[in-house]
């Protein structure tokens, strides 16, 4: 073994690694071709007298799949993918699945909407009571600075700073940055959308 460490690293020290590497595979491969050759050319009498035998034992199987597992990784070895992008792949060739667009019920979507509002009402009556505890009249707090730091920097809505900040009704905080003339981002798309509509009329 000693001998053949040595001399492998005298190949590599020639070569390099690739080189050799490259060789043995070659090697490798001419010899499994071979060897397939000559047991693919036995005498049909020998093929008939291995059917008449009777079935080899289950350890015998199992050491002859790893056999076969090789030969495939050899086989695959040799053949070329073809791998398609994205955006060659022919769009006939895909199938477009229809999904019916389930439409919500007007009753649900109201429903939700009432939800919400409730909930909205309820986060600003709990931030009230906490301010109110710690002394804060939560109409203090509706300053411009704040309103400027909280819509125009923080880009806050309305119904954000009324139930996280002050605990006031969400149209309170609207008046009020409005009397300062502070107007968040969703009320200056609102109102191009609004703008929008009526100058198509």
């Amino acid at each position: 073994m000693e001998h053949l460490e040595f001399t492998l690293k005298q190949l590599v020290s020639v070569y390099g690694y690739s080189t050799v590497h490259t060789k043995l595979d070659e090697m490798m491969k001419k010899d499994y071709e071979d060897l397939r050759r000559i047991f693919e050319k036995q005498p049909v009498e020998k093929q008939t007298e291995a059917k008449a035998k009777p079935k080899v034992e289950q350890k015998q199987k199992q050491e002859k799949e790893p056999v076969d597992e090789e030969r495939n990784l050899m086989s695959m070895r040799d053949k070329k993918i073809k791998i398609l992008k994205k955006d060659t792949i022919p769009q006939e060739s895909v199938p477009q699945a229809s999904v019916p667009q389930a439409s919500v019920p007007e009753s649900l979507s109201t429903a939700a909407a009432k939800e919400a509002k409730q909930h909205q009402k309820e986060l600003e009556a709990k931030k009230r009571l906490e301010l109110e505890a710690s002394g804060i009249v939560p109409e203090s707090l509706l300053t411009e600075e704040n309103l400027r730091r909280w819509i125009l920097t923080e880009k806050r809505t309305f119904a954000y700073i009324a139930r996280t900040y002050v605990g006031c009704p969400e149209a309170q905080v609207a008046t009020v940055a409005k009397s300062f003339q502070i107007e968040s981002e969703i009320s200056k798309k609102r109102a191009e959308i609004i703008r929008g509509k009526k100058g198509r009329v």
